[in-house]
């Protein structure tokens, strides 16, 4: 939860309005943290997978393109998930 999720939280939404969160530290202290926890996890998890043959044998259904409303509705909700910080500092 928190600052890193794409939804958000509640609680640093409170903190971002209240002027005791902001960007600038928050991501420059918290991103080496993130980073040892991410490469930790995968360290983790690269052992616990098995290479079975399993996605040769796959019938699973070649991906299609996202539409274009589609695209415009991610593209859109990601925009506006990067531009929380910068209107938070304003």
């Amino acid at each position: 939860g928190g600052v890193w999720t794409p939804i958000g939280d509640v609680t640093t939404t409170m903190l971002w309005i209240n002027n005791n969160l902001s960007t600038i530290p928050t991501v420059t202290e918290l991103f080496l943290p993130s980073v040892v926890c991410l490469v930790a996890s995968l360290a983790f998890l690269v052992g616990q997978v098995e290479e079975d043959g399993s996605l040769e044998r796959s019938t699973l259904p070649e991906p299609s393109s996202l539409a274009l409303r589609g695209q415009v509705v991610f593209w859109s909700g990601i925009a506006s998930l990067l531009v929380v910080p910068v209107f938070a500092e304003l």
